[in-house]
């Protein structure tokens, strides 16, 4: 457990139990990755790194304006590690809620937004990561292949066996290729078949691309959670240091720490 980065740790559902709830868990993990899918994290993380190792995050929904280059540059200067592209305001994810409007990478003629660019050099200058949420699977294409292109090498493709972003392996190795990593999240992992699409991808891919986040609240069973993860991951076969490959390792060079 002392050796765990969490890429993808959602805040608590009550902010005032947040410092309780780091203090609690400061021998147990490296590092935590505060995302919420509302506001942006960089504050209280910020304030509760003297804690436990946490790093802050800004994804890019409504509530922040989408794709909002303030927003965006001022998160980056208070020290956000992690930038989300639109999770439940993305358009593909309403599309598959059954919801009208939502946003995409791509303008009505299908190009890429003029942002996306600026987006992508101030995340490159902060040695920051960026993930893609939920957006279709051709927007993540292309917008992993524009990030390769600029030079950003630190992208994570978001929660891919989720129901709104289920890949198959030809598609998470051809985003490898592309130089993504791909993140699998406990809270996704829950079914059989979702766990067995894992194994194989780390049978059969360039597991120095894939990391496992957990995608669940501080404040819902986390630590016991992940306690269950790991020894399923020994159950299904995984040797330690492959665990530790997915869990610290990978979570490690993306962070950039030693």
């Amino acid at each position: 457990m002392h050796s765990i980065i969490d890429l993808y740790a959602l805040l608590p559902s009550k902010l005032n139990n947040l410092y309780n709830i780091l203090t609690s868990l400061k021998d147990c993990f490296r590092g935590i990755v505060l995302v919420s899918d509302i506001f942006p994290t960089v504050f209280s993380s910020s304030l509760l790194r003297n804690v436990v190792p946490v790093f802050g995050s800004l994804v890019l929904n409504e509530s922040v304006g989408g794709f909002n280059l303030k927003a965006l540059q001022h998160a980056l200067e208070l020290g956000a590690r992690l930038i989300v592209m639109p999770t439940i305001d993305a358009w593909n994810y309403r599309h598959r809620m059954g919801l009208s409007g939502g946003l995409s990478i791509y303008t009505t003629k299908g190009e890429l937004l003029r942002e996306v660019d600026t987006m992508i050099s101030y995340i490159m200058e902060h040695n920051a990561i960026l993930a893609t949420g939920y957006l279709s699977f051709g927007e993540v294409k292309a917008l992993v292949k524009e990030a390769n292109a600029i030079g950003l090498k630190s992208i994570i493709v978001s929660d891919v066996v989720s129901d709104v972003n289920l890949m198959t392996i030809k598609q998470q190795r051809h985003l490898i290729e592309l130089g993504a990593f791909l993140e699998y999240r406990i809270s996704s992992l829950s079914s059989n078949e979702a766990l067995r699409i894992f194994h194989r991808a780390v049978e059969e891919l360039d597991i120095n691309h894939i990391v496992v986040s957990s995608g669940i609240p501080l404040d819902k069973n986390y630590s016991s959670t992940w306690i269950a993860f790991i020894k399923k991951l020994s159950d299904i076969g995984l040797k330690d240091e492959i665990i530790e490959m997915l869990v610290f390792t990978n979570p490690s060079r993306l962070l950039g720490l030693s």
